[in-house]
């Protein structure tokens, strides 16, 4: 799990709709088998979690 949390302005609606970042990286972690959870509030700062599996080798 990897976890990125910022204390700014937050996002709004159109920010997560707009452009390819945070849809790409939504979009790479189901590649992966994993998972992409943004946690946003304007005015809040967002938090932004990552969650893949480990392969047993």
């Amino acid at each position: 799990m990897l976890s990125v949390r910022d204390n700014g302005v937050g996002l709004s609606p159109e920010m997560l709709e707009n452009g390819f970042g945070l849809r790409g990286l939504q979009d790479r972690a189901q590649q992966v088998g994993g998972s992409l959870q943004i946690d946003k509030g304007v005015g809040d700062g967002v938090q932004v979690s990552f969650v893949a599996p480990i392969e047993d080798e």
